[in-house]
């Protein structure tokens, strides 16, 4: 998907705007970071990933970025899934967090 995004990037950046352009640069240095977060194991990891899944779900909705036609009710299910999962992690990251200090 990352690399769809990427090239649908460069195949229409002249007809896109620089906002859309800028927000998908962003979303793809996202998810890299995210992935390097994730492999190290740091613990900011759930909350950039729970970022990356609320910019992917914006850019899904209003058109920004395209899934192939019968993958688009299965991708959005399973972003939707990940994004709570990983409101879940940072809900109880911030929990143990919170209970660490007190």
């Amino acid at each position: 998907m990352l690399l769809g995004v990427y090239q649908d990037l460069f195949e229409s950046r002249l007809m896109l705007s620089q906002l859309t352009v800028l927000m998908m640069t962003g979303y793809i240095l996202l998810s890299l970071t995210s992935i390097g977060f994730i492999i190290d194991q740091r613990s900011t990891a759930s909350m950039l990933e729970l970022l990356r899944c609320v910019l992917m779900v914006m850019l899904l909705r209003y058109g920004y970025m395209t899934a192939p036609a019968p993958l688009v009710v299965p991708i959005e299910a399973f972003v939707s899934i990940s994004l709570l999962y990983w409101g879940l992690q940072t809900f109880s990251q911030l929990i143990a967090v919170k209970k660490k200090t007190t």
